[in-house]
């Protein structure tokens, strides 16, 4: 019983997937990205401040469309695109909070609110982008 609720579950959300593969891949490049270890630097001038909000905005609003995109084109999620939207956000806002969290406890690294903040900002702003273009079709 387990052993066919698995099989389902790896054919349709595995990594196999033709739908979300792309996804699985952006993912682990943002897991690389956040969490590995640098060496102790300091962002000082305001626009440095501001450029790094912009790449973390720019990485999850790329990673929060392709999901969004893979769950609309998947034959086997059925839904409706609000029901999509939803569930890219919360996979999408919950990948950037426990990156920020891991970085605790990675050497060089160190959480912050204003970071995921601005993954907020990108996931919203991809599905704002994928409303935008569903009601336009």
């Amino acid at each position: 019983m387990i052993g066919g609720w698995l099989r389902t579950w790896w054919t349709v959300y595995g990594p196999g997937n033709r739908y979300l593969v792309g996804v699985y891949a952006w993912g682990l490049f943002l897991v690389f990205l956040l969490v590995v270890p640098l060496p102790r630097w300091q962002l000082t001038a305001p626009s440095q401040l501001f450029l790094d909000k912009i790449v973390h905005a720019l990485l999850f609003f790329s990673f929060a469309l392709m999901l969004v995109i893979a769950l609309h084109r998947h034959p086997d999620i059925p839904g409706t695109p609000i029901r999509w939207m939803v569930l890219a956000v919360v996979i999408s806002s919950l990948l950037g909070a426990v990156l920020e969290g891991v970085q605790w406890v990675v050497p060089g690294r160190s959480p912050s609110l204003l970071d995921f903040l601005a993954n907020t900002v990108g996931v919203v702003s991809a599905q704002g982008l994928y409303w935008w273009w569903t009601r336009r079709l």
